[in-house]
């Protein structure tokens, strides 16, 4: 009776998964036992998102060396007085019309704005927050302007550059485009 018991624990014990991975080949074979699959090592590649800016323009500042890139179907035009503006229809008669559109400036001043958003008596502040972008610290603030409060605006402004604001105007409070430009932003060596 002893042997029997012996032999059924030793037969289980055999027969396991975990104690077949112990056993030679040639005894696998004689025993019949037929290998599990293993596991892949390759992985599989994860889903990588379309980067959405893949096929922007890119604008390239080399004096205060930085670049971004902004939507293929948006113009570039320069205001003067170290304003640059990006936009469907920028340059066009009337700009302040037509959303979206980015603002580029400040290069020669600081044109009395606080560190991250216009002076008390021309915005509505929304929210202030600081971020950061290509390493660098910036306020991210959204405000409305008081005179036409229906006017969402989003401006940066960095703490190390304080030459640089990026003015940003949404179509229908949409910041998802700002949001890509921002994330696309590089600072490079000069």
């Amino acid at each position: 009776m002893l042997a029997i018991a012996i032999g059924t624990g030793v037969a289980v014990v055999w027969r396991t998964r975990y104690f077949d991975s112990a056993l030679p080949a040639a005894i696998k074979d004689f025993l019949g036992i037929e290998e599990p699959p293993t596991e892949s090592s390759t992985e599989t590649p994860s889903e990588t998102s379309e980067d959405p800016t893949k096929d922007w323009k890119t604008y390239t500042n080399e004096e205060l060396g930085f670049s971004f890139k902004y939507p293929e179907d948006w113009k570039f035009a320069d205001l003067g007085d170290g304003w640059f503006v990006f936009g469907p229809r920028a340059g066009e008669s009337d700009p302040d019309r037509y959303r979206p559109q980015l603002e580029l400036g400040g290069f020669g001043g600081d044109y009395g704005y606080n560190i991250g958003f216009a002076p008390e008596d021309e915005a509505w502040l929304i929210e202030e927050k600081t971020i950061i972008i290509a390493g660098k610290t910036a306020i991210r603030t959204e405000h409305t302007n008081k005179e036409e409060r229906r006017i969402l605006i989003a401006r940066v402004k960095f703490s190390e550059i304080p030459e640089l604001i990026l003015e940003f105007y949404p179509l229908n409070g949409d910041l998802s485009v700002f949001d890509f430009i921002l994330s696309s932003f590089k600072f490079i060596s000069t």
